[in-house]
């Protein structure tokens, strides 16, 4: 489940990783939450199951463990934030600009590595749609 950082992003990870664990770790209670309100335990076990590295031994995930069991997740000061409109809405919006900024942040050659890398993959995608076409 944890994706690994795009070189492009490397350098400013790094730099505020504080604050890239935190949007993390918001992103990945945000997933169980919306797996809960869809009532799919399955994804929420998957998950614990998947991203053990992270959460295990993780103080900041203690409290978690029982989200999936809990009967009112949403009136538990732990996870109450989380089914907040208004938080997901902020978090949305701020995600948006630590990546937007990172992006920029990076170094050109970084940014047209990634470019022409997924020009290339796209003419190849076409080039082969094209050759199944005409046979």
């Amino acid at each position: 489940m944890r994706y690994e950082h795009t070189h492009a992003l490397d350098s400013h990870l790094q730099e505020n990783s504080r604050l890239t664990a935190a949007y993390e770790n918001d992103m990945y209670r945000l997933y169980l939450v919306k797996c809960m309100e869809s009532k799919r335990l399955d994804k929420c076990n998957h998950f614990f199951i998947k991203c053990a590295g992270i959460t295990q031994n993780n103080p900041a995930w203690a409290e978690w463990f029982a989200f999936p069991y809990h009967p009112k997740p949403e009136s538990c000061q732990a996870y109450r934030k989380y089914y907040s409109s208004e938080w997901r809405e902020i978090f949305v919006i701020s995600l948006h600009n630590f990546v937007r900024i990172a992006i920029q942040s990076a170094s050109r050659s970084h940014l047209m590595e990634m470019l022409e890398f997924l020009t290339e993959e796209d003419e190849q995608g076409n080039s082969a749609e094209s050759s199944h076409a005409v046979s």
